[in-house]
């Protein structure tokens, strides 16, 4: 089996123009959470397979772990 790489960049805050052009890429309703200023974006490239199982995994991750305040 091949060894794919994911690649990752998580941007802490976006810039309006880069929001706008992930918006034209987007589906329509997948949109709606986008509109939140300030908010924290991961881009992911890497394998169609390797995207959905690690979606899957950070999904039921997700459920599991416990949110507190700092």
């Amino acid at each position: 089996m091949a060894n794919h790489e994911m690649k990752i960049r998580v941007m802490k805050t976006v810039s309006e123009g880069t929001m706008e052009i992930i918006r034209r890429r987007v589906r329509t309703d997948s949109a709606n959470g986008l509109s939140r200023k300030n908010a924290a974006l991961a881009l992911v490239h890497g394998d169609v397979c390797d995207m959905i199982y690690a979606s899957d995994l950070a999904q039921k991750t997700a459920a599991l772990l416990p949110c507190s305040a700092l």
